[in-house]
């Protein structure tokens, strides 16, 4: 059990500091994400002081002041989570924190006042004070109902959770976190109020299970948004080819001059804005480079990719086929029309969603990957005329 709870702390401590590193930066410019920023940092926190190096220095310091400040990071963490929930379900957010800094505040007293001396954590311990049992069922109350809020609330909207990945098996691991937890609360203050040794050791390993789960379950929801970061960033990757090369050909639809590439896989900052960003140009590019071609050369584009490519590429395959020609009439200087001529019908979005990015990332990739088809290289040749007419 010592073993599972020093993975399981150790799982927390990189998880939550790779969400703080991949969103912080996207939390500094919007304010929608500072909640959840928030309790990721207090998570942070927790696991941190829980390591054996750092709770070894702050011991030092003040007898049992590691334990003091987790359960002080633990009741911030609770307390953005509530807020988090409450939020979701059209509730007064604001109003949690105040009940939360109360408890805090009520807890550093009764800790400082009645703080307990240097002893082995697991030694025979006498009958504790009152002010100090107020201490603990105040922290394991207050956390145990938030998490047990959060938990019912969670399988009441259990159908709008799917397809969320991590949530429903870390909200599992929660509640069954929080059912340890409770037990093994009932056994302390039981043990710590009549002075009773009997049950130690079977508090001691509810206490052990309640942690790895309570990690476990929050580090798999903070997977969540880490899981999304890399994914979002190996897309921007995909897309940087077909991005640079329409940008270079429409330098006035870009907010800034398109980096090398080792920059851009190196370069910190909000990656899903980056790819939102690069969404957008792309289409603009591609509405630009249409002046370059004729209504026939569409036409033209849509008939050679039901010929090449298999119906549910034929929409990409058609549009790399046209930008091509766009891109050889641009370099032999033709002039631009205006007023574009509209894509024909099968070339046009056929879904309502096709501005969402779930729609626009596979549809690029397609497109990024049909203009290095030999057949897309061949069309500007086969084409009958490569301008506007």
């Amino acid at each position: 059990m010592a073993t599972a709870t020093t993975i399981a702390t150790l799982l927390a401590f990189a998880i939550s500091w790779a969400v703080v590193l991949t969103r912080l930066p996207a939390a500094i410019r919007d304010r929608h994400q500072r909640l959840p920023v928030a309790g990721v940092l207090a998570f942070t926190a927790l696991s941190t002081i829980n390591q054996p190096w750092a709770r070894r220095a702050l011991d030092g310091l003040s007898p049992h002041l590691s334990d003091h400040l987790i359960v002080s990071a633990a009741i911030s963490f609770t307390t953005v989570l509530l807020a988090l929930v409450a939020r979701a379900y059209q509730n007064t957010s604001r109003l949690i924190y105040l009940p939360g800094a109360l408890i805090l505040a009520i807890l550093t007293v009764i800790y400082v006042a009645y703080g307990p001396s240097a002893q082995e954590p697991f030694a025979p311990q006498p009958a504790m004070s009152q002010p100090m049992v107020l201490y603990l069922l105040i922290d394991l109350g207050y956390v145990a109902l938030v998490c047990l809020i959060c938990s019912v609330l969670f399988w009441i909207h259990l159908p709008k959770t799917r397809g969320m990945g991590w949530i429903r098996p870390g909200m599992t691991l929660l509640a069954l976190g929080v059912t340890a937890s409770v037990l093994s609360g009932i056994l302390v203050s039981f043990r710590l109020v009549f002075g009773n040794g009997t049950l130690h050791l079977v508090q001691v390993m509810l206490a052990n299970m309640a942690l790895v789960m309570l990690v476990l379950g929050l580090s798999v929801m903070s997977l969540v948004p880490v899981q999304r970061a890399l994914t979002h960033w190996w897309e921007v990757q995909r897309l940087y080819p077909l991005w640079y090369r329409l940008c270079q050909s429409a330098p006035h639809v870009t907010l800034d001059r398109p980096r090398h590439r080792l920059y851009e896989l190196v370069r910190a900052g909000d990656v899903t804005w980056r790819l939102r960003r690069q969404i957008v140009e792309i289409r603009d590019a591609l509405n630009w480079l249409r002046g370059y071609v004729s209504q026939d050369v569409l036409h033209a584009a849509g008939d050679y990719a039901g010929q090449i490519a298999r119906p549910h590429e034929r929409q990409a395959v058609a549009t790399a086929c046209w930008v091509a020609v766009a891109l050889e009439a641009q370099r032999a200087g033709i002039p631009r029309d205006h007023t574009p001529a509209p894509l024909p019908a099968d070339q046009l979005p056929i879904s309502r969603d096709a501005s969402d990015l779930d729609f626009e990332v596979p549809w690029m990739r397609e497109l990024s990957r049909a203009r290095r088809l030999p057949g897309v290289a061949r069309f500007p040749e086969l084409s009958a005329t490569p301008s506007t007419t």
